[in-house]
């Protein structure tokens, strides 16, 4: 089974509406749970990007207050 095609790369992390590397560059297996065979590979969050995802939610919260 494979994923169909997606609009986005799943190596990267979205971060302020742009998709961005992940600031480790590590990846995470997807794992399809029936078969356990590895549907993709997705981006490992490291800290600095949760920050950064952070940050900005923080900063449209207050745009849209």
């Amino acid at each position: 089974m494979s994923l169909p095609s997606l609009p986005f790369d799943p190596s990267c992390c979205l971060i302020g509406g742009e998709w961005q590397n992940s600031a480790s560059l590590e990846k995470l297996e997807l794992i399809n749970p029936s078969d356990g065979s590895i549907l993709t590979e997705t981006a490992s969050g490291y800290e600095n990007d949760i920050d950064a995802a952070i940050t900005s939610a923080q900063n449209l919260s207050l745009i849209h207050i």
